[in-house]
């Protein structure tokens, strides 16, 4: 007997929870399903959002830090003290120099970048000691691996690399809820399964976690483009269509690929992934070095984050149709915290997607505002023609008020949200923690004016 027709038998086996006839009875089911259907994609999609979340935070407070260790620096202005005052001036001679050949440097590359032919004088570099030459070993070492460039090059892809596994078990988790409730899905394999295997299982549900288990794993051996095949296949969901900047997200993983297996350089194999998903590979030769900087993975995080929520969701409201509007409060909640942490990039995309849903008018509008809050903090001052042309005639005023605010015209809401801090629909605290108000507050402070609802 082979998996497939194993499959067979562990599918149509499969318990439909939703559909029980009978509520009080207990259905044995794995230990690490949850209990709630559905509850599986809030919880991995708020564990994934926590994970990246706090990658971001952490990559961004380690590019704050100082490009050299205090106590290195405290080491070095004590060591000058140890040498003969001859050998002191030499080291500041050494040090001059150094400085006037980067300066020479910086010029040169200035004019190449202008199409001249500069010419440029070599460094002669002559230590007379070996202290001295010790000295300057040992303060090029250091920065090579305290430094700012070295430390982010390091930690950006490391960073890259985190957030991309927390994608495939983001991945994982929402393959086995398909998995679950599509139990269909199971019949097709081309692995085998041995009777003595499936005697080796206490139970049929036992086998068939073992099942699903073994589906993911090989699954997740495979490419992102495979997984978007796979999810199409499974529900019907054409991710690209629905996602964003698809193919800067795409780019991701494949940059993922060289960090891993070719320390950022650019390869055949690198260019073709970027081919094959329609993304103009001009400029990139095999060689050059791609890495990871700040500004890319703070991006990369931030549509990662965008793409999960979206994956999550889909899925979610796909599988579970009488709990949409759940599903889409959700991800509304989500992007809040989104806005919150001034993830603009990801608030954007996001806010794209819940605007397409069918979902509650209150979730489409807030997400639309969202939008455009995210469109003015990225600078784009296009955004403010769409919204001077928004209707809020008969919408709740809080939607007037958002209009205004985006388009800094206080004067015009400063009654509106007054009555509304007086009815309680809005609290000081509640615009003191929304960017949306960060003008307003700045305005009425200039003015001395009281944002606490109260004459």
């Amino acid at each position: 007997m082979d998996e497939n027709d194993i499959s067979e038998l562990l599918a149509c086996s499969s318990p439909v929870l939703e559909n029980a006839t009978e509520p009080n009875k207990e259905v044995s089911m794995n230990s690490n399903q949850p209990k709630q259907p559905s509850k599986g994609f809030s919880v991995a999609g708020d564990r994934y959002l926590g994970q990246l979340s706090a990658l971001r935070g952490v990559s961004r407070a380690i590019q704050e830090m100082p490009a050299l260790d205090p106590e290195w620096s405290e080491k070095y202005r004590k060591a000058m003290n140890l040498f003969p005052a001859d050998e002191a001036k030499i080291i500041k001679d050494k040090l001059k120099e150094i400085s006037q050949g980067v300066e020479a440097l910086t010029e040169f590359a200035k004019q190449k970048g202008e199409g001249e032919n500069p010419e440029v004088e070599p460094i002669h570099f002559n230590l007379p000691s070996r202290s001295i030459g010790n000295f300057f070993k040992n303060l090029f070492t250091v920065p090579l691996f305290t430094g700012a460039d070295h430390r982010n090059q390091i930690t950006t892809g490391a960073f890259l690399m985190a957030a991309t596994s927390s994608f495939e078990a983001l991945l994982s988790a929402v393959a086995r809820e398909i998995y679950r409730k599509n139990p269909s899905a199971l019949q097709r394999s081309d692995h085998e399964f041995t009777l003595e295997e499936l005697n080796t299982y206490a139970t049929i549900e036992d086998a068939r976690e073992a099942l699903i288990f073994r589906r993911i794993e090989s699954l997740l051996m495979e490419s992102v483009d495979n997984w978007i095949k796979w999810i199409d296949r499974t529900t019907n969901i054409k991710l690209p269509n629905i996602v964003g900047d698809w193919m800067e997200t795409r780019e991701i993983f494949a940059r993922r690929n060289i960090i891993v297996h070719a320390g950022g350089v650019a390869s055949r194999r690198y260019i073709s992934d970027l081919e094959r998903a329609g993304i103009d590979t001009k400029g990139i030769s095999v060689g050059q070095d791609i890495g990871v900087d700040p500004q890319y993975l703070d991006q990369a995080l931030q549509r990662l984050i965008a793409f999960g929520l979206i994956l999550v969701h889909s899925v979610w409201a796909r599988l579970h149709k009488p709990l949409a509007d759940t599903a889409a409060a959700w991800i509304s909640d989500r992007q809040e915290g989104l806005i919150h942490q001034q993830m603009w990039t990801a608030t954007l995309l996001t806010s794209r997607y819940i605007e397409s849903l069918e979902a509650n008018r209150h979730i489409v509008l807030d997400a639309r505002v969202n939008g455009w809050l995210a469109h003015k903090k990225l600078d784009d001052t296009s955004v403010a023609t769409h919204v001077r042309s928004w209707d809020v005639t008969g919408l709740a005023r809080k939607y007037s008020i958002a209009k205004c605010l985006l388009l800094d015209d206080f004067d015009r809401c400063k009654e509106d949200i007054d009555a509304e801090l007086k009815n309680q629909a809005l609290t000081p605290y509640e615009m003191f923690m929304n960017p949306l108000f960060e003008g307003y507050i700045s305005w009425t402070d200039d003015r001395g004016q009281s944002t606490s609802g109260e004459d």
